[in-house]
């Protein structure tokens, strides 16, 4: 398995050479996704060239399982509308505790049907249903909105005294962390556990773009990051708590984990917090997988180091939410 739990000051990456079917999705996504990213514009166009590049990304290589029951919602709770699916995955308890998962896009691209295939095999692999969120887009919908909905969303599924727990990929990583801030700012009750797939945490985009210079990413030009998620930020102060969510007092934060592929940009974004959660006495557990590309969990159909880190992902909820039947196992 390609992957370590770093327990140290600094993230390490297994000494393991990543699989072939890892080596062959590097080289398609350094050949393929990087060059058609770094030639988007940032206008309209190119928020719609970007949206339609990973959902072909995600159908191709992530479709769901056999099985899965999904159940649309659109509900209103203390007058805010929420928006989403849950998904089940076979043998699966409805009515058990519960995960909240925000999909990542860079605020602007994806869905929850984008990335239901990698929704389902959380629900699989950690025995419980997922609630994936429906949450409001830039450019037309700017902060707070991604984040009023999210909270609102983790809102109702704990209104009913029901465990939960949090987890996002990318700017869904983000939206993860800022939930979990945003609950304790509104009396909420804590999350059982946050589970981050290569979070973009650093909305200045200045992590990503140094280490960019230093190892290029096969999946997009760091210098696209700022601009993209500048279209979420708006007018709002970087500052705040819910955007600059490195610099929040992460004391009394739920038991973390983080995977993340070790050749992304994004990487220090996730030694980053995961250092400010050791610093502050936080359970975390920080996974680089060696030679894999960002949100590499979402390519379990292909390569095995996601399917590895689905099953750790699941072992992980399963240990903090309330019991439940018995886990199915990971699409092979």
């Amino acid at each position: 398995m390609a992957h370590q739990d770093d327990r140290r000051g600094d993230a390490a990456t297994a000494m393991i050479t990543p699989s072939r079917p890892s080596r062959a999705l590097f080289a398609v996504s350094r050949t393929v996704m990087r060059p058609v990213a770094g030639m988007l514009p940032d206008n309209a166009a190119g928020i719609a060239g970007l949206d339609a590049i990973l959902r072909a990304f995600l159908a191709a290589a992530a479709h769901p399982r056999r099985g899965l029951a999904v159940t649309p919602v659109d509900t209103t709770f203390s007058d805010r509308r929420v928006r989403g699916e849950w998904v089940c995955a076979p043998g699966v308890d409805p009515d058990g505790a519960a995960v909240l998962y925000i999909h990542g896009g860079a605020f602007v691209a994806c869905s929850p049907r984008t990335h239901r295939g990698l929704i389902g095999e959380i629900s699989a692999s950690s025995g419980r249903p997922v609630f994936a969120v429906e949450y409001r887009k830039a450019p037309r919908h700017r902060f707070p909105c991604a984040s009023d909905d999210a909270l609102a969303a983790y809102a109702w599924l704990t209104s009913a005294g029901r465990a939960v727990a949090v987890a996002g990929d990318s700017a869904g990583g983000q939206l993860a962390v800022a939930t979990t801030l945003s609950a304790r700012r509104h009396g909420l009750p804590d999350p059982a556990a946050v589970l981050l797939y290569s979070p973009a945490l650093d909305l200045t985009g200045a992590l990503a773009l140094a280490l960019d210079g230093r190892r290029r990413d096969a999946f997009a030009p760091a210098r696209r990051v700022a601009p993209a998620f500048a279209l979420y930020v708006g007018d709002a102060d970087p500052r705040e708590q819910l955007l600059s969510v490195l610099d929040a007092d992460v004391a009394g934060f739920p038991p973390t984990m983080i995977h993340v592929g070790s050749t992304e940009m994004l990487l220090d974004d996730s030694r980053r917090l995961a250092q400010s959660l050791r610093a502050a006495g936080v359970t975390v557990s920080l996974h680089v997988a060696r030679g894999q590309i960002h949100v590499f969990p979402a390519m379990f159909r292909f390569v095995p180091e996601a399917r590895a880190a689905i099953r750790h992902s699941g072992a992980f909820l399963d240990g903090h939410l309330p019991s439940g039947p018995a886990r199915a196992s990971v699409t092979a």
